[in-house]
C-alpha cells in the first residue's frame, strides 16, 4: 500500500518528490527518460560551442550544454556554489571545470540579464566581469518566468531519433534532484499554488539551466559562429613624416 515515491526513496535508494509543493516540470520531466543511462561525451568541433546557462548574485550556479549535430540538447555539467562573488565562481570553479572537461570548445555564457544593470556600489556589471575574465558573454532574452520554464519544457516534449531531445548527464545530482521535485511551487493555505516557483537553494541552477534553454533556442550556439570584430581606429596621416 505504499506510494511509489515512499518505494523509491526507502526501498531503492532513489530520489523522491517533495510532497511540499507543486513540482515545476511534474508534467515535462521523466527521470528515467531525460537523465542518461551513462556520462555524456561532449563533441569536440568548433561549430558545437559549449553554452554555459548562469545565475548570478552570492550563490551563483552554472549549467553547461551543448546542442548535439542532430539537434539534441544535452546539459553535461553543472555547477551551483554558495556565499560566493562572481569573479570567484568564475577563477575558481568555472574556469578549472572548463580546462578539464571543455578544453577544445569555445565557451559561451548566457546569463540573467538583470546582471547587466550596473552595481550602486562599485558602479561595475557583470559584463565588466566577463571582460576582466576574457569571457565571452550574452545577456538572455527575457527574465520572464513562464517563458524562461517553458523554454526547458519545449525540448523536454520532444525525440530525436526515437530518445529525448532533452538528455542530461547523471553527473548533475543537484539539477536533476531539482527537475525531479526540488523545484517547486509553494503552496498556499487555501490549497492553490504559488504562480512562480519558489527561491529556495533548488532555484539557482534551475534558473541557470533556464538561461541556458533560452540562448540554444534563441540560436545562441551560433553568437560564436559569427566573426569576431576588431575595433578599428583612425590616425591622422599628417602625424607621419
Amino acid at each position: 500500500g505504499a506510494t511509489e515515491d515512499f518505494i523509491r526513496v526507502h526501498v531503492n535508494g532513489l530520489y523522491g518528490r517533495s510532497l511540499s509543493g507543486r513540482p515545476v516540470y511534474e508534467a515535462s520531466f521523466t527521470k528515467d527518460f531525460h537523465v542518461a543511462k551513462e556520462p555524456l561525451i561532449p563533441l569536440e568541433f568548433d561549430s558545437y560551442p559549449i553554452i554555459i546557462g548562469m545565475d548570478f548574485g552570492r550563490t551563483p550556479a552554472a549549467v553547461f550544454g551543448q546542442k548535439t549535430a542532430r539537434g539534441a540538447i544535452h546539459v553535461l555539467d553543472s555547477l551551483y556554489v554558495e556565499n560566493i562573488g562572481l569573479e570567484k565562481f568564475l577563477e575558481e570553479h568555472v574556469k578549472p571545470l572548463i580546462a578539464q572537461r571543455f578544453p577544445k570548445n569555445r565557451i559561451l555564457v548566457v546569463g540573467d540579464p538583470a546582471g547587466w544593470a550596473k552595481s550602486q556600489l562599485s558602479e561595475e556589471s557583470v559584463a565588466d566581469i566577463f571582460r576582466r575574465q576574457t569571457m565571452a558573454a550574452v545577456r538572455a532574452p527575457t527574465n520572464d518566468p513562464t517563458k524562461r520554464i517553458a523554454a526547458v519544457e519545449k525540448p523536454m516534449a520532444r525525440q530525436v531519433d526515437g530518445k529525448a531531445q532533452f538528455l542530461i548527464d547523471p553527473r548533475c545530482r543537484h539539477l536533476i534532484q531539482g527537475l525531479y521535485g526540488g523545484y517547486k511551487y509553494k503552496r498556499k493555505q487555501d490549497g492553490s499554488y504559488e504562480t512562480t516557483p519558489l527561491k529556495d537553494a533548488f532555484s539557482h541552477d534551475q534558473d541557470a539551466l533556464q538561461y541556458l534553454c533560452l540562448g540554444i533556442d534563441n540560436s545562441g550556439a551560433t553568437f560564436m559562429q559569427q566573426p569576431q570584430r576588431r575595433e578599428v581606429v583612425a590616425i591622422d596621416s599628417s602625424g607621419w613624416t
